[in-house]
């Protein structure tokens, strides 16, 4: 595992629907420029132990936690393993603003 490809996926990443295809999910930095969407947008949280959590707005339109998991990089590989994203990944895009993980 490459400590900068650990580095670049740690921290906060939100969820954009409008470039997610069926076997695909994309995210981007949250301090990157989004419309606005109904019911808000999920973010996920990928923590330097492993941890992974998945946050959401909440009925006082604050982020709050709504599930825990994990996560393991192997290669080119990312496991996830969270409801609504639990999978094997690869990942196709990292950047410093973008992830797009392609499902397995």
């Amino acid at each position: 595992m490459s400590d900068e490809k650990i580095n670049q996926l740690l921290g906060t990443w939100v969820v954009v629907r409008e470039r997610r295809a069926d076997d695909t999910l994309a995210f981007i930095r949250p301090d990157a420029e989004l419309s606005p969407t109904r019911g808000g947008r999920k973010n996920m949280i990928i923590l330097p132990d492993g941890g992974l959590d998945k946050m959401s707005r909440g009925p006082t339109d604050r982020l709050e936690k709504t599930d825990s998991g994990s996560w393991s990089l192997n290669g080119n590989t990312l496991q996830l393993s969270i409801p609504g994203w639990e999978g094997t990944y690869d990942i196709n895009t990292l950047s410093e603003t973008e992830l797009i993980l392609g499902r397995r």
